[in-house]
């Protein structure tokens, strides 16, 4: 994460989309990727394909944008990418056995998948009240637009007329 500024034009909404997308690649490579990596890693010894597969934008995100995201939000992707670091870390330092590789990843990587549902969980319920606090479009349908009335008719056709009034007497 960075200090930058905000693109012109740039919106917290926005950077949460990026994010979340991110986030789901991010965690597709981690876990699509795992046994290749792993191999490599193994066989080799070597590090220099880890940036491509641990690479996100979360670094890159000006503070601006995740300062206009509610708290919950920020902490929810704070812990999955910190998560998704931690695990790049591990791989990057361990002079572990390969075998204690393979398990210790396979625990990091049941976190971040539950990691992730969270954060996906709080994202779209951050849409739903952004969308409920929005006015409606022009032009937009209500949402009970095509409901039968409660007082409709048994065919759901327009309510029977009411019944007529009787005449004033007359003095």
């Amino acid at each position: 994460m960075t200090g930058g500024r905000a693109r012109a034009g740039a919106t917290p909404e926005g950077a949460l989309l990026v994010l979340t997308l991110d986030a789901k690649r991010l965690f597709g490579r981690i876990e699509g990727r795992k046994a290749a990596y792993l191999d490599v890693f193994s066989s080799r010894r070597t590090r220099e394909h880890f940036p491509e597969v641990f690479h996100h934008r979360y670094r890159e995100t000006p503070v601006a944008l995740l300062a206009g995201l509610p708290p919950a939000l920020v902490a929810a992707l704070d812990g999955f990418y910190g998560r998704a670091d931690e695990l790049k870390w591990y791989l990057a330092t361990t002079q572990d056995m390969p075998a204690t590789v393979l398990e210790r990843t396979d625990r990091m990587i049941v976190s971040l998948e539950r990691l992730l549902h969270e954060l996906l969980d709080l994202a779209d319920l951050a849409d739903l009240a952004d969308l409920a606090d929005r006015p409606p479009a022009v032009g937009a349908v209500p949402e009970d637009a095509g409901a039968v009335p409660e007082d409709a008719g048994q065919d759901g056709g327009p309510p029977p007329p009411p019944p007529p009034t009787p005449p004033m007497p007359l003095e």
